[in-house]
């Protein structure tokens, strides 16, 4: 709005000029016509439709009054609008500045010749005050320009249509308490264009009125009153809030309300509500207190986090002073509230200095379904003063219930669990543990709320208690326990050792002290302890024994184990029949005697023992002494020898025989030689004796003669040495000794047989008789002719029959379970005996893999020699593969000292011819020999020997050439060759087609004889040993053979004999003499996989956490030994 100062002074003379004429022309008018575009008259109007009587006067408080026509009186609409160029005037009288106006009129627009209705909106008026000048309008005090409030007052003035009533308010109010007013519509358009403002008549007033022209400049006066109020000094007056309206004091206090002040605008949150402000709470008087209210009538004055600041939400304030100390229930959630509710208190101040005491926001549900309700507990202190806040957390507001209690009772459980008991978990000692939880709920709210343990804990054996505690916001506190037992339900898993094979005890028929090995065994809470039922003592054959593991908790799992008793002991002969002598004639034969009766046997277990005889009774025997061999056999299969011997001598002159123990000796060995004679004729009352021996390879040590003086012998000892003209020069040993024979020799004329012991030493090795010979003294030595009937029939060139191989017994062989990493061992044992001497370094084991895809470890042999037998034992790591059974076949080759191979003879194969070829010379390591069958016309036409590579220089055996006065004796070295094969027609396996064999030792005993210091090739010859396994056929073979050196060079002669290796130029060569055959039986172990898969746990997490409801066991799957999966079985975890 704006206030005009300035007034034109020409238009007031104007007026005063026209005066007259202005009232000539007002009375002259119709009252019913309109009279142009100046304004319209009438002369009643319809009735009032309701409620329009309170439209059609001045509101109270107005200081003047001049409301428009209310009865159908004469009513005047005069035009005062600025763009009809009318301007209406009226006189007033206040009493007081003029702060508000209100005026009457209508919209209409003259067309020329009528009036018609018209609208206008909104519409715009120049309201201006005019100091009295003479009783005309004066200078101008104060200019308006305002929009006012248009009322339809619902009266209808045709043609001019319905009566508006129009309220505005002057700002400032105008000074001027009596003067000249002037309304002037000043906006332009409407419907239709050119829309004027009629400014309604009063019928109150002093019948005085201008309307000013502007386009002549004339001033009318017009005898009639304008409709208009003015009110005085207004200002705000505050209702229940926030109703405020501009009154003046007098009508606000009529009305009931607060008075604020003159010119005091209604402006938002200008009047409240007592508690609207910390400096008007609300009184809480006493407890228990509910307060209903509407927040939508307060303001909002504090924003407080609550966690979060809540601009623009409204708060109410009480005020509590407390009596007594106590904890209070504030809450906003137990009656009808409808708006999300923040709650919080100050104490002593409003508001605080520092964030509130306790602070609420979205906590409970209100009995009106609304969310996010607010409710909190405060202990108070008394003579403490309390402002609790009731705020919105959002803009909205309405309807609230508050109640405020104190608060005694502890918090209420709901749902507690009754104690119970689970099992532990699959393979641990403990459990996951789940279980409904109790709730809890208290008036007052929950402060706190929690257990010692959650749903999903990971509990350990035995009893649990488990308690929830729940505390309010008043500290009361209430508690709900239960028992959880975890019990172990599960057994321990056991699994046995491997089966177990052992011998019986030495003298016994049972096992003691056997090693069972250790079972594993697992437990998800741990094994307390695990026993067998074993004996002390194990019977012979098979015992199971039933491993027991049992846990804390008297769970139990079962193995059986089983335990094999083996009778390897061989029986014993206690007694060995004693040496028979036979008489026998010239030109006859005796039959060998049945022995077995008079042997003596014992065995350590109970069982029949068969002894055999060979030669077998019967076997016609000759002149001489014959070994007999006494073979005692158990139950067990368990043999035993002893050897006895049978002396026919003839029942004519007397005779002589030398018996010796056994004809295979090694060096340095005892060699004892018993001279006999027998049959001594009654007549003969002396014999005299000469034994020759060879240097080379005995040293006499002693001669033990019995002794009869009655019938004395003399006994002379040469030691004989072939003389260069091949005669034999025997040299007569200082000494004698007298052997007496026994006279008379009984009615048959016979008398004992007198007995000479001669011991020696054997020099070297000795394969076959020492090559002793005793004859009847002659001048010079010879044999007596049988004209002097004292021959000796018939001389003995040798002391025995050749030695006999080596037996070996077995091998057997077993395989224990597959373990873990489907690997096991392979057990084997054999037993070699021997009558002459045996050699560790001469026992070759082979192990190999001959069906599947099992990978075989390194041996590992024992060898223990005793007596005449050497126990062999061991074992090989198998890794089993594939999906198909894995066999192991296992080969033990021996010989003696002397050669001669263990097993079984073969068919006898050909001679044949060797080559032995260097990388260079002199020879080395790595010198090949080849070797094949020679039928005089084609090599190999029935076996080969190829490739066998030296792999270690020559190893001297024995030694009798080195110091020996005459330069002669022997040398024999040994050595050694690996790999190559051996390929044989397998007819000579008793088969047909070709076999190859893999050669696993090869050896040459070359024996170098000297004569006069220097070699004798024609006397030196090879042993050649060949040890091979032939897997398609399930046999072993030794090749044994005699060989001797043909000659050497840098090209073999070939195709007489094989050719050098590649890459060899020069070598030797020569001829096989003989060659033998011996078979091996070797013992075959077949493996398969009889164990399932199984899951090996690799451990895992304890626990995840308290609000985990289950654990994960880690695992990683092992496949089944085959390569399947079909049949897993899970292991607990370790």
């Amino acid at each position: 709005m704006s206030v005009k100062a300035d007034v034109d002074t020409s238009l007031v003379l104007r007026v005063v000029a026209r005066c007259a004429l202005a009232a000539v022309l007002t009375v002259a008018a119709c009252a019913d016509e309109p009279y142009g575009p100046e304004g319209v008259s009438g002369g009643g109007k319809p009735g009032e439709p309701t409620p329009l009587t309170g439209l059609l006067t001045c509101n109270s408080g107005f200081t003047y009054a001049q409301p428009p026509h209310a009865t159908p009186d004469n009513w005047k609409a005069v035009t005062s609008d600025a763009a009809a160029g009318y301007w209406g005037f009226d006189e007033y009288s206040a009493g007081a500045p003029v702060c508000a106006i209100e005026f009457w009129g209508c919209d209409a627009t003259w067309d020329g010749t009528y009036w018609q209705e018209c609208t206008e909106d909104p519409a715009q008026f120049l309201i201006n005050f005019y100091a009295n000048n003479g009783g005309f309008p004066g200078a101008l005090v104060a200019s308006y320009t305002v929009t006012p409030v248009r009322q339809p007052t619902g009266a209808y003035f045709p043609p001019i249509g319905e009566l508006n009533k129009y309220t505005a308010e002057l700002s400032p109010c105008c000074p001027l308490q009596f003067g000249w007013v002037s309304i002037v519509g000043i906006s332009s358009g409407g419907t239709p264009a050119n829309c004027w403002f009629l400014w309604m008549s009063s019928p109150v007033g002093d019948t005085r009125s201008f309307q000013y022209n502007v386009q002549s400049g004339f001033l009318v006066r017009q005898p009639f009153d304008r409709a208009f109020c003015l009110q005085g000094s207004r200002g705000a007056c505050c209702f229940p809030a926030p109703s405020c309206e501009r009154l003046s004091p007098a009508e606000c206090a009529a009305a009931g309300g607060t008075y604020l002040g003159d010119g005091v605008a209604c402006e938002p949150g200008l009047c409240r509500a007592p508690g609207d402000r910390c400096d008007d709470p609300l009184p809480v008087p006493a407890l228990p207190f509910t307060d209903v209210r509407d927040s939508c009538v307060y303001y909002d004055d504090y924003d407080v986090a609550c966690p979060d600041p809540s601009p623009g939400g409204r708060d109410i304030v009480y005020r509590y002073d407390a009596v007594e100390n106590a904890c209070l229930r504030i809450s906003l959630c137990d009656g009808p509230t409808s708006f999300g509710t923040k709650l919080y208190v100050w104490e002593n101040a409003c508001p605080g200095a520092g964030p509130p005491l306790p602070c609420s926001d979205d906590v409970c549900t209100s009995t009106s379904s609304t969310p996010g309700v607010s409710r909190l507990c405060l202990n108070v202190t008394a003579g403490t003063t309390y402002y609790i806040v009731v705020d919105s957390d959002t803009t909205a507001c309405g309807a609230y219930t508050l109640t405020i209690a104190a608060d005694t009772e502890p918090p209420v459980f709901a749902g507690c669990p009754s104690g119970f008991a689970v099992p532990s978990d699959p393979g641990r000692c403990d459990a996951v543990v789940t279980w409904a939880p109790p709730s809890a709920e208290d008036a007052c709210g929950l402060s706190a709320f929690g257990s010692n343990f959650s749903p999903g804990v990971v509990l350990p054996i035995g009893v649990t208690t488990v308690t929830y505690t729940a505390t309010d916001t008043c500290g009361h506190t209430a508690t709900c326990s239960f028992d959880v037992t975890v019990f172990d339900a599960e057994p321990p898993t056991i699994t046995c050792p491997p089966d177990v094979v052992v011998p019986t005890d030495a003298g016994s028929c049972v096992a003691t002290g056997v090693a069972l090995g250790t079972p594993v065994t697992a437990d998800n809470c741990g094994v307390a302890s695990v026993t067998s039922d074993a004996p002390t003592a194990f019977p012979l054959g098979t015992t199971i024994v039933t491993w027991t593991a049992r846990d804390a908790a008297d769970n139990v799992a079962t193995c059986t184990q089983t335990v094999t008793v083996q009778d390897l002991e061989p029986p014993q002969f206690t007694a060995c029949p004693e040496p028979v002598t036979l008489l026998m004639n010239v030109g006859e034969t005796v039959p060998l005697p049945d022995l077995v009766p008079f042997a003596v046997t014992a065995d350590n277990c109970t069982g029949p023992i068969t002894v055999t005889q060979v030669p077998p009774p019967g076997t016609p025997l000759g002149f001489g002494v014959q070994a007999v061999v006494l073979t005692a056999r158990d139950a067990a299969g368990n043999t035993t020898e002893c050897q006895t011997s049978v002396v026919v001598a003839s029942a004519g002159p007397a005779q002589m025989a030398l018996l010796g123990d056994r004809t295979c000796y090694a060096a340095g060995e005892t060699v004892r030689i018993e001279l006999w004679m027998l049959s001594i004729p009654e007549s003969v009352n002396g014999v005299q004796a000469f034994i020759a021996y060879d240097p080379v390879l005995l040293e006499l040590v002693s001669v033990t003669p019995a002794v009869r003086p009655e019938s004395p012998f003399k006994i002379e000892i040469f030691e004989c040495s072939s003389a260069p003209d091949g005669q034999q020069q025997c040299t007569p040993q200082p000494g004698h000794v007298d052997v007496a024979v026994g006279a008379p020799f009984g009615t048959t004329g016979t008398g004992d047989a007198q007995m000479v012991v001669l011991t020696f030493t054997a020099r070297t090795q000795i394969c076959s008789a020492p090559n002793l010979v005793a004859w009847r003294p002659h001048d010079p030595p010879s044999m007596l002719s049988a004209e002097e009937g004292q021959e000796l029939s018939p001389p003995l060139l040798a002391l025995s029959v050749n030695d006999a191989p080596p037996l070996l017994v077995g091998p057997s062989a077993i395989a224990a379970p597959l373990g873990e990493g489907c690997a096991t061992d392979v057990q084997f044992s054999a037993t070699l005996q021997d009558a002459c001497c045996l050699d560790p370094d001469r026992v070759v084991v082979d192990a190999r893999v001959t069906a599947g895809a099992g990978a075989l470890g390194a041996l590992d042999v024992t060898l223990t020699p005793s007596g005449g037998r050497i126990e062999i034992a061991g074992s090989a790591p198998v890794q089993f593969a594939g999906d198909v059974p894995t066999s192991v076949q296992v080969t033990v080759f021996a010989t003696d000292c002397c050669a001669l191979p263990a097993g079984t003879p073969g068919a006898v194969p050909l001679a044949g011819r060797w080559t032995e070829s260097y990388p260079n010379y002199p020879p080395a390591d790595g010198s090949v020999v080849n070797a094949a069958s020679w039928d005089g016309n084609t090599l190999a036409t029935q076996w080969r020997l190829s490739g066998a590579t030296r792999a270690a220089a020559p190893t001297l055996l024995w030694d009798t050439h080195t110091g020996d006065p005459g330069g002669g004796g022997e040398m024999v070295w040994r050595t050694p060759y690996t790999g190559g094969t051996l390929e044989l027609d397998a007819a000579l396996l008793g088969g047909s087609g070709p076999a190859t064999g893999a050669i696993v030792r090869h050896t040459h005993d070359t024996h170098h004889v000297y004569v006069d210091g220097s070699v004798d090739p024609l006397a030196s010859w090879t042993q050649t040993t060949t040890h091979a396994v032939f897997p398609s056929l399930g046999l072993g073979v030794t090749l044994t053979a005699r060989a001797r050196l043909e000659g050497f060079g840098d090209t073999s002669p070939w195709p007489s004999y094989p050719d050098f290796a590649p890459g060899h130029t020069s070598g030797q060569w020569g001829r096989i003499e003989s060659a033998a055959l011996t078979l091996v039986t070797p013992a075959l172990v077949t493996i398969t996989d009889a164990v399932p898969p199984v899951l090996l746990p690799t451990g895992g997490p304890e626990e995840f956490g308290s609000d985990v409801a289950a654990r994960w066991e880690y695992g990683t799957a092992v496949a089944d030994c085959s390569g399947g999966l079909s049949n897993a079985a899970t292991l607990p975890p370790a």
